[in-house]
């Protein structure tokens, strides 16, 4: 696991994950309104939903223990409750997309396999 410094101690890296994030949600939103549409979407878009809705519980929970344990009259307090309501509006929309490409996902098949004949392999049948 990577050493992540508190999200107070790094307020620039929180928005540009935000911003990632952002346009990740974008793309997603676009994705499910074509599924809503009969366009079947890929389980690789359904992954990438799930994983950007798992990350922005996680800066959440982070975001939130840093409003918790913030000093009275921090000047950081603004910043991060402003990047706290974001994170929560991004993970609402990325949710709200997952619903409807979960329900649209195309489970990709494995490709399929040849199988030898025993009498290739040179075994008794």
């Amino acid at each position: 696991m990577l050493f992540h410094p508190p999200v107070e101690e790094n307020l620039g890296a929180v928005a540009a994950r935000l911003d990632r994030w952002d346009a990740e949600a974008d793309a997603l939103r676009v994705a499910a309104i074509a599924a809503r549409h009969g366009e079947p979407a890929a389980e690789t878009t359904v992954a990438t939903a799930e994983e950007a809705l798992a990350d922005l519980r996680r800066l959440l929970d982070q975001l939130d223990h840093a409003l918790l344990s913030m000093p009275a009259g921090d000047p950081a307090f603004a910043t991060i409750l402003l990047a706290r309501i974001r994170a929560a509006g991004l993970g609402e929309s990325v949710a709200n997309s997952l619903d409807m490409l979960d329900r649209c996902a195309i489970v990709q098949a494995p490709q399929p396999r040849l199988i030898a004949h025993a009498a290739e392999l040179g075994v008794a049948a």
